[in-house]
């Protein structure tokens, strides 16, 4: 939908490849000069993979629906219970974030997954990886086009969570800060993670043909309680539970996770490179 409306009226950087007449000031002359062919546009990989792997935008309002859907028969059931004293004095705003930021985590998760599978095994089906690394660009911004261009129906999901987020901190925030502060330091660390993930399955695809989604989630499963196990193992001896050890455990594990992201982007390039020589 965004893509359509910015560009059409999109023209080529360079004019047409014709000859043109032109009047020199001063002598009254005319010269003819041969003016070259435009360039292909920009974002046409992030186009393609937004209308042919996400859904296009069917996709997109189908989503935005379902979730302003969600968000409004939350806060409209939280609105009316307390306006009638229907005894849901339980329900609050909060609540109301929680219902929200959960909807969007569930839907949204398995979106991004499917996504993250789809976004190179199509390209593997297709025998079409020799072309994207023959592209005149390099190869990590080819692929970065094809996550952003595949990430656009998320972004309903987002902009709900955000939205349930920012409500559910201003609701912490009346309570005590070490509880918000938890809040926004598990948030980021859980981001991280799920970052990692969603490039685990991609890498995975390349690889797999089926089934590459539940064998990352088994993959997924197995990293993080052997990084419990680990990090237990080794440091909770120095702490003894609290706090800091929460905090401590939170570091390590982003860290951990963030490093990992790091070295599967360099592995599905190499990886890329090489079924795209062969093919």
């Amino acid at each position: 939908m965004a893509f359509a409306r910015c560009t059409q009226l999109e023209v080529a950087t360079a004019p047409e490849r014709k000859m043109a007449t032109l009047t020199v000031p001063g002598n009254g002359r005319r010269r003819f000069r041969f003016r070259g062919p435009g360039r292909v546009w920009d974002s046409a990989i992030m186009w393609k993979d937004f209308h042919f792997t996400s859904g296009g935008r069917l996709a997109l309002w189908g989503l935005t629906a379902l979730y302003l859907g969600a968000a409004i028969a939350a806060g409209g059931s939280t609105i009316y219970f307390g306006a009638n004293g229907l005894g849901m004095g339980s329900i609050s705003w909060e609540t109301v974030a929680g219902t929200l930021m959960t909807i969007t985590c569930i839907v949204g998760v398995l979106q991004a997954s499917f996504l993250s599978v789809r976004i190179f095994a199509d390209e593997v089906q297709q025998q079409t990886l020799s072309a994207l690394v023959m592209l005149p660009q390099p190869l990590g911004r080819t692929l970065l086009s094809k996550m952003c261009g595949s990430a656009i129906p998320l972004l309903p999901a987002v902009g709900l969570f955000l939205i349930g987020l920012v409500i559910y901190l201003g609701c912490r925030l009346n309570g005590s800060l070490p509880e918000l502060r938890m809040a926004v330091a598990g948030f980021f660390v859980y981001l991280a993670r799920f970052v990692g993930f969603l490039h685990l399955t991609a890498w995975l695809s390349l690889y797999i043909k089926w089934g590459a989604l539940p064998m990352g989630f088994v993959a997924y499963i197995m990293i993080s309680v052997i990084e419990q196990m680990l990090i237990g193992m080794f440091f909770f001896g120095r702490f003894g539970g609290g706090m800091a050890w929460i905090y401590f455990y939170w570091l390590i594990s982003a860290s951990t996770w963030i490093v990992g992201t790091l070295v599967l982007q360099r592995l599905i390039l190499r990886k890329i490179r090489s079924l795209a020589a062969h093919s």
